[in-house]
């Protein structure tokens, strides 16, 4: 979720999946509405309905100032070891980390 105005999960997760699929990866609404609603409970974010909107009522997010320290300690974090994972990747240009074939159940 990014530090912006409110926004309907539907919103995130189609803005997700079009940055996700750039990198040749997905993720589906099974994984994005347990994670609102973790963060969520953790008040990370907010919510409201807005049923005047349409037919059909709707969900909307909005980060709250502990989701922003939050998302700034994340930052924080991910700055210091990003270095640390480029290095471990540029090591195995394949990105198989010397990983055993699975094998076959007989």
């Amino acid at each position: 979720m990014r530090a912006g105005p409110p926004g309907r999960a539907r919103d995130v997760r189609t803005g997700a999946a079009d940055e996700l699929a750039t990198r040749d990866l997905s993720a589906g609404a099974g994984s994005l509405y347990p994670l609102l609603g973790r963060m969520r409970d953790s008040g990370l974010v907010v919510t409201r309905w807005d049923t005047e909107a349409s037919t059909r009522a709707r969900r909307y997010y909005a980060i709250t100032p502990a989701g922003r320290e939050h998302l700034a300690q994340f930052a924080r974090v991910w700055h210091t070891i990003a270095p640390e994972v480029e290095q471990l990747l540029d090591q195995d240009p394949d990105h198989t980390l010397d990983a055993p074939a699975p094998q076959e159940e007989s």
